[in-house]
């Protein structure tokens, strides 16, 4: 039986893990193995780094990093001294860069100069270029009028940046006194992170997450896993998300168990790990359960020491993930918002019940059905709106959404359709908004119709969601152009890939000469979303949780 942590805040749930566990492996990546009494001493050591350069409390810090350990001792070491992480795509372009550095007020940037395509280093030159001239520490910036520090990890000096070794080095002379009082001075109900997550606004959400639910919430996702302090933890999916660092990490560590990372997922590299680590526990998703599962050499690979592990999908995509290996797979719901999960089925219940279901609410979560007109509670089996009460906080800077996302008992609205069976079980339907969701990521029509009409052949934009096999949903552009131009989907594609995250890059474009019309005069979505699923001979389908 694994015992609870006692620890409410990150910083002494990473003590509490040492000492039980202090020679256990804590984060294996690549060649380098790290203990958990290593793993805190690094946390501590950058915490004394952090103070020295004046990071302190209620600091919003921003990491835009791949999946390595640094970026988890980063995550600890500011909670130790009640520093906030705050959470950047790798996918992010310089316009997503710029909108969370500047709504998040960070005040430092911890940011990779290179990782995969994406110059970051340039990036940042290019919107910050009072760096060039400025010391460290020291920046005045025009565009982020509260960020004075920019730390790269890189063998590369930049102009202006402190180098993430060099903080090591400058904590040195810290008392670790100064961090041990800054950590009792963190209390439970403290912002821990802020993750930037799309909503049906054309700008992100800053959604605030607390030391105590992330400790709490994740411990019982762990539990419906049955996680010991015995299992070594696949992550490939990225720790700028919640499915990452909210959930993955956060089970992992609160059970002493081990993260293997992987920096980002690629089919052959994944199943070698998975192999070569004997790695008992998956973070997957369909995109990556799918690829794993039809790689032509899969078969070489042991995977015999897969047992349990999350993902989300339709029916069939779940069967896949049993067959693949992992079979005491879990199926969930929930976002952002609600830690991850909020629901999670249990790895020893009926397969049927992890294929058809999203599992019953974790402790401390309560969950109702309710009609989106009325807002009255429905019985079991009935369909309506989701609404979740449990460790939720809300939004960072967003009175208004904050005031209209949560009803008068304190329930977040969702804005998600489903049901609870007479067995309390949850089973998700799909979106009562437009909300898009790619790989389960959600993906906001404004945000990229807003981004389209950028262009200087598109007069009006209209972005919709259609069932994809393998994604869950894939994007569809409706364009109307100015008069007398010509365009191409290729061209507004390659268009799209330079400005913008992946994820959000339509896979089809298609271009119209008017749109249909609801009554009030609206673009009639639902009919132009018809037309593409007729037209592009897809079928329905169904996903699970969004983060």
């Amino acid at each position: 039986m694994v015992i609870p942590p006692h620890a409410r805040t990150l910083g002494k749930l990473l003590d509490e893990m040492a000492a039980r566990y202090p020679e256990r492996e804590a984060i294996i990546f690549e060649d380098h193995k790290i203990t958990y009494k290593e793993f805190q001493q690094k946390a501590e050591s950058l915490a004394k780094g952090f103070l020295r350069i004046g990071v302190g409390k209620g600091d919003r810090v921003a990491i835009l990093m791949s999946n390595r350990p640094e970026f988890m001792f980063s995550i600890f070491g500011l909670a130790k001294i009640g520093a906030i992480f705050v959470g950047v795509s790798t996918w992010s372009k310089s316009r997503e860069l710029s909108y969370i550095l500047r709504h998040s007020d960070a005040s430092t940037l911890i940011i990779m100069d290179r990782f995969l395509k994406n110059d970051y280093a340039a990036m940042l030159y290019e919107l910050c270029p009072e760096l060039q001239v400025s010391k460290p520490g020291e920046l005045l910036s025009e565009r982020f009028p509260f960020l004075r520090r920019v730390i790269f990890y890189s063998s590369t000096k930049y102009p202006g940046t402190y180098e993430f070794e060099q903080l090591y080095t400058l904590g040195e002379g810290v008392p670790v006194q100064l961090v041990n009082n800054a950590q009792e001075e963190v209390k439970p109900q403290d912002t821990a992170y802020i993750l930037y997550t799309s909503g049906s606004t054309a700008t992100p959400k800053g959604v605030i997450l607390n030391h105590r639910g992330l400790i709490e919430n994740s411990f019982n996702i762990g539990e419906r896993l049955h996680l010991t302090e015995k299992d070594r933890v696949w992550i490939a999916v990225p720790l700028f998300w919640a499915y990452g660092s909210a959930n993955a990490m956060m089970a992992t560590i609160t059970h002493g168990a081990c993260a293997v990372l992987q920096e980002y997922f690629e089919p052959t590299k994944a199943l070698e790990i998975l192999s070569k680590e004997k790695c008992t526990c998956c973070y997957t998703l369909p995109t990556m359960t799918h690829a794993m599962f039809n790689h032509p050499d899969r078969k070489k690979y042991d995977l015999s020491s897969l047992r349990t592990g999350i993902t989300i999908g339709s029916p069939q995509i779940i069967r896949m993930t049993i067959e693949f290996g992992i079979k005491e797979i879990c199926n969930v719901y929930g976002g952002t918002e609600t830690y991850g999960n909020c629901t999670v089925t249990d790895a020893k219940e009926p397969e049927d019940v992890r294929i058809n279901t999203q599992g019953k609410p974790l402790p401390g979560v309560r969950i109702k059905i309710v009609d989106p007109n009325t807002r009255k509670p429905l019985p079991p089996n009935e369909v309506g709106e989701i609404c979740v009460k449990g460790y939720i906080t809300g939004y960072y800077k967003d009175e208004d959404r904050n005031a209209t996302s949560f009803d008068e008992e304190g329930y977040f609205i969702t804005r998600d359709s489903g049901m609870l069976d007479e067995e309390g079980r949850m089973h998700f339907k799909g979106r009562l908004d437009d909300m898009i969701k790619v790989a389960g990521i959600n993906v906001s029509p404004i945000e990229v119709e807003e981004f389209l009409q950028t262009h200087p052949k598109v007069n009006l934009a209209c972005v919709i969601g259609v069932p994809d096999k393998v994604k869950g949903q894939a994007i569809v552009a409706f364009l109307q152009l100015k008069e007398n131009v010509v365009c191409t989907e290729e061209e507004i594609i390659q268009f799209c890939k330079q400005h913008i995250s992946s994820y959000k890059v339509p896979k089809y474009v298609r271009f119209k000469t008017s749109f249909p019309l609801t009554d009030t005069g609206k673009i009639h979505k639902n009919l132009l979303r018809l037309e593409a699923i007729k037209e592009l001979g897809l079928e329905e389908s169904k996903e699970g949780s969004t983060f």
